[in-house]
Parts: structure tokens; C-alpha cells; sequence
């Protein structure tokens, strides 16, 4: 409820303009929005802006709803693996940290992606936990299977996650030797992601079509006028990577001229939940 009166209500970079041109016409070849063309997440935002008029707002109300629902399972997460204290912490460092105060009031992808990912570690913990009834583990698991198909229709760039999923699936066909149960979660997490990448090509219009506009639009978005991390090897760029996002923009740490009071205080309140200061 805080965010709701800094929502955007216009654009503040070029993906915010696509976004909101892919609402009135969703058109990969156009770039509307651009490729891979955020399936799952457009077909959510469509959503919303038949409820509100103003393309901008709408994703930037989705944003929000999804920021602030991405807490509970942040805690969840965090107090099923360490103490109640802690998953405290943790909470309030996510509602504070300012990517996530920025990201949850822009019309971006990245906040209804982010509330996937904590969905998709919150449900891969139910089924690693030995406790539960086999029956309520095995659905979980399929529903995991799910997530991981949605997770992909939103970002791309969350494909490491479906190391996830994997531990779920082995720890899962470790424990109760139904494997019929795995090739179930493996079978619905392709087809969720076979349907959108459908949807895509019917899109474009072709396979071909598809693949030559998958094939331009990564050589040039991974390179110098992209705006992706270039450096003279891959280990200076994954060094920069992780600074930039995960300290900096994740974490709020310090970085280049960027430097503030509230900087540091983020970084205080991630030392405390790690070490679980009371």
C-alpha cells in the first residue's frame, strides 16, 4: 500500500515503452517487446490493463501486488531453514533494499519474476521435507514442475534456478523411489514451457522466423551497444556481473559513485540476518 502513490504512470526507459506497446499489440517482431517476448508475464500484464486504461500503471500495479506478495514465502523460505529471527530479517531487508523498492513500482517484468522464483524455492522446500505425507509431495512437486514452465515465460535469465527444481526431483526420487512421480513434474514443466514458446513462434509466424529473430537479437544485446557486461575475458565480466547486481543493485552495497548512508545500513541489516543478531 506504501508504493502505490510512486507508481509509474509513464515511461522511464525503452523496456518500459515495450512493455506497454506489447499490452495494446503483442508483436515479437516489432519488439513489442522485445524477444524473448515475456509470454507468461504480457499475458498477466493484458490482464490488468483491461482493468486500467493507462498501459504504465497497470504493469506498474502488477509490479507492486507482486513485490508485496513475494514476503510471506521470502519468510517462509528463510524461517523453514534457519530461525523465526532471521526470517524477519530477511523480510525486512527485501521490503527495504532499494532494487526492490524501484522494481516494484516500475512497468518491469522483474518483480512478477522475482515473486515466481520465491514460489519456486518455497515449493521445492515442501518437497524436500521427509515429514509430509508422499501424496502431498508428489503434487508439489508437479506444481514445482509448473512454476519452473512459468518462471521461463517471464525471464529467461532464471534459468540457473532450474538447479532448483533438480534437487527436488533428486531429492524426491531419493526418498520415495517414484520415479513415475518425477517424469510426471519433468512432463508438466516442458509442456508449460512448449505452450508458450508455441505461442511465440505463431507469433512470428514461423520457426525459422522465430529462430533468425532469436539469433539477431541475442548477438547484438549481448555486445557493446546492447548494454551487457563486456570486459576483456569472462571472468572480469562475471566478477563485474556479480558487484553490479547482486552487491550493488541487490543488496544495496556500495558501488562506484553511488555511495550512501542508507547504502551501508543495507549492508548492516544483511550481516545481522546472517548472523542472526537478536
Amino acid at each position: 500500500m506504501i508504493r502505490l502513490p510512486f507508481l509509474a504512470h509513464g515511461p522511464a526507459g525503452w523496456d518500459d515503452v515495450d512493455f506497454a506497446l506489447g499490452v495494446d499489440n503483442y508483436d515479437l517482431s516489432l519488439m513489442q517487446p522485445h524477444f524473448p517476448g515475456y509470454p507468461v508475464y504480457m499475458l498477466i500484464a493484458i490482464g490488468f490493463a483491461r482493468l486500467i486504461a493507462n498501459p504504465f500503471l497497470a504493469l506498474s500495479l502488477l509490479s507492486a501486488l507482486a513485490n508485496a506478495c513475494t514476503v510471506f514465502p521470502l519468510y517462509s523460505i528463510v524461517k523453514r531453514c534457519s530461525r523465526q529471527r532471521t526470517a524477519v530479517w530477511v523480510a525486512v531487508l527485501w521490503a527495504v533494499n532499494p532494487l526492490g523498492m524501484v522494481l516494484g513500482t516500475q512497468p518491469l517484468s522483474d518483480s512478477f519474476g522475482n515473486l515466481l522464483a520465491v514460489w519456486l524455492v518455497a515449493a521445492s522446500l515442501v518437497v524436500v521435507d521427509p515429514g509430509l505425507a508422499e501424496k502431498k509431495r508428489a503434487l508439489v512437486l508437479v506444481f514445482s514442475g509448473i512454476l519452473l514452465g512459468l518462471l521461463y515465460g517471464v525471464r529467461i535469465s532464471y534459468l540457473p534456478l532450474g538447479a532448483v527444481f533438480a534437487w527436488a526431483l533428486y531429492v524426491y526420487g531419493r526418498d520415495t523411489r517414484r520415479y513415475g512421480d518425477v517424469v510426471s513434474a519433468i512432463v508438466s514443466s516442458l509442456l508449460v514451457n512448449l505452450l508458450w514458446l508455441y505461442g511465440l513462434v505463431l507469433n512470428v509466424g514461423s520457426l525459422t522466423g522465430f529462430w533468425r529473430l532469436a539469433a539477431a537479437f541475442t548477438e547484438g544485446h549481448f555486445s557493446d551497444w546492447g548494454g551487457a557486461y563486456t570486459g576483456s575475458h569472462a571472468g572480469e565480466r562475471l566478477l563485474y556481473w556479480i558487484g553490479r547486481q547482486w552487491f550493488a543493485a541487490g543488496l544495496g552495497a556500495p558501488w562506484n559513485e553511488q555511495n550512501s548512508w542508507f547504502s551501508y545500513l543495507i549492508l548492516v541489516l544483511v550481516c545481522a540476518g546472517i548472523t542472526g543478531v537478536e
